[in-house]
Formats: C-alpha cells, structure tokens, sequence
C-alpha cells in the first residue's frame, strides 16, 4: 500500500502497531518514552513531528545535560563522534540537553512499510543507540549519571 500524504494519525497507527506506548503534547506532536536501563541511565523522549510532507523525530535524554562551561568543548566532541558513528543530526539546545534530529521529506508516494521500518522504527532505534554509545564515550566531561537503583 502506497501512502501518498502523511499524517500524525498514520505515525500513530504505526507507533501503535510497534508497540511503542504514544502521546501527543500541548503543540500536536506525538511522543514515546524509551525508559532508562542498565545500557543507559537516562530516559530518552522522542517526538515525531508531522508538517506538510515532513515527518522531523528528534529525541533528547531527560536530565542529561551539558554544563554550560563544557557547551563548546562538548560540541566539536560531538561533531567528531558523529564523523565516525551516523545517527541524524546532533546538537545542544537552549537548554544545556544534547538532541539529536532526522527529518523526512515525504512529498512522493512511500510505502506504509518504508513509514514503519525506516522512518519510525529504525530512526528510534537509532537514537537510543546513539545516546548509549555517547554516554560511553563521555569524553572527560561532567555528565549527570543517574542511580538505577
């Protein structure tokens, strides 16, 4: 089945078919929690985001954040980890989180499959991956860890 216009009910019917528990916040976006574990101490939210023919999902880690004497140091960190390792584009926001972002352009008929693997499952998968391999290369500077226990 081919899908000629996205929409948040779509990237709710997938999130829904993966199992990935779902909300929608005050703007309309829709989000998930990926829950900290042993692999990395900190939740993950990531949001999917539907406008026109994009679908942007970006994510950052609840109270993982940048000391504001680390933000530039921490950026050519992470411009030079993201060189070796490509997961979408990885910045810090205003408020000290490091975020990382992939955006879709979906303005030609796709398949629902390609929605559901590519675009949602995969890119998750991704970031999740790309916060635990981060945190292991953490690069001399103070990052919060939190108590799993």
């Amino acid at each position: 089945m081919m899908i000629n216009e996205i929409s948040r009910n779509l990237i709710r019917e997938c999130l829904d078919e993966l199992q990935f528990a779902n909300a929608i916040d005050k703007d309309g976006d829709l989000y998930t929690l990926l829950r900290a574990d042993e692999d990395f101490g900190h939740d993950v939210i990531v949001y999917y985001a539907v406008q026109d023919a994009w679908l942007r999902v970006f994510a950052y880690a609840v109270d993982y954040e940048v000391e504001e004497g680390d933000r530039y140091v921490m950026l050519d960190k992470i411009n030079k980890f993201h060189l070796d390792y490509i997961y979408g584009t990885v910045y810090i926001d205003d408020h000290s989180c490091i975020c990382i972002q992939q955006g879709f352009l979906l303005d030609e008929p796709v398949s629902r499959d390609y929605i559901l693997k590519n675009c949602i499952e995969f890119t998750t998968s991704r970031f999740w991956k790309f916060f635990c391999d981060f945190d292991k290369q953490s690069f001399g500077l103070k990052l919060p860890s939190k108590d799993m226990n």
